[in-house]
């Protein structure tokens, strides 16, 4: 049963209430003890307040256990309602190798038959190439010119390994803001107008971080994925990668409230309270 659109508390932040216009939550928090105004109060920018020009050095200790240091209150606000605090460099390296090893082992399963096939094909003539070496013979030009089959082979595989990596990035970041590595370390991706990362939100971030290593060349695409996942290093005030920025949001850190599938994204009628 749906929600009438009005004031309820945030199951996110209890202590706040927020306004839900029957289908999500919208503007400003406001305090539990306060009336709150007829409409409610638009989103605070999130760039308004500037990040110090001269943090102080990054430390091994800093960049995997970072102080709990909020983000600017007006991002913090938008983000969560409550402010949060941002993730750091460390965080996001080390659940973004645990990803990468689930979705290489998911490939590795998937693609086995396609391989084996790939295998078959060329395996005559990595043969011939190893023989004429050993024998100290010229090896022919067209020992490594692929096959017709061999070719389609390898399409099928290099489409499997895109489609797999999707499937378990885009629905998991638009469901609950967390891939495996992200909700193993404690930390989510959020939008920074505050609302919930839609379907086509997670897609435009996956797609600037997938498309350069997918369409481009490998002298091209990999320079340029590797410069878009440190960009998070250096950028300020929010510590966005270049994904993050095309898809307006932030990695923060996770906190209790919104790890609790009863609460994430939940609505009124989710949560005790009024909307019961």
């Amino acid at each position: 049963m749906s929600v009438s659109p009005g004031w309820y508390p945030d199951p996110a932040a209890p202590h706040t209430q927020r306004f839900w216009d029957g289908e999500q939550w919208v503007g400003g928090p406001v305090p539990v003890g306060e009336s709150p105004p007829a409409e409610p109060p638009p989103a605070p920018p999130v760039l308004a307040q500037a990040w110090p020009e001269d943090p102080p050095p990054a430390t091994a200790e800093s960049i995997w256990n970072p102080p709990a240091h909020p983000a600017p209150a007006e991002a913090g606000q938008a983000l969560t309602g409550s402010g949060q605090a941002l993730a750091s460099p460390g965080q996001r390296l080390l659940a973004r190798i645990i990803d990468i090893a689930i979705v290489g082992v998911l490939v590795a399963v998937v693609n086995a038959y396609f391989f084996r096939q790939y295998f078959q094909e060329v395996a005559p003539q990595v043969d011939a190439f190893m023989r004429a070496v050993a024998n100290n013979q010229p090896a022919s030009a067209s020992a490594f010119v692929l096959s017709d089959r061999a070719r389609r082979l390898a399409i099928i595989m290099s489409v499997l390994a895109v489609a797999l990596w999707f499937a378990y990035e885009v629905p998991s970041h638009a469901n609950r803001g967390q891939t495996i590595g992200k909700r193993m370390v404690g930390i989510r991706v959020a939008r920074l107008d505050g609302r919930r990362v839609t379907f086509w939100t997670a897609t435009k971030r996956w797609l600037v971080l997938a498309l350069p290593s997918v369409v481009l060349s490998s002298c091209i695409g990999l320079p340029f994925q590797l410069v878009d996942v440190l960009w998070c290093v250096w950028d300020r005030p929010l510590r966005q990668c270049l994904h993050d920025k095309f898809a307006s949001t932030a990695v923060v850190v996770a906190t209790a409230s919104v790890q609790d599938p009863a609460l994430a994204g939940a609505s009124p009628g989710d949560v005790p309270g009024p909307g019961k």
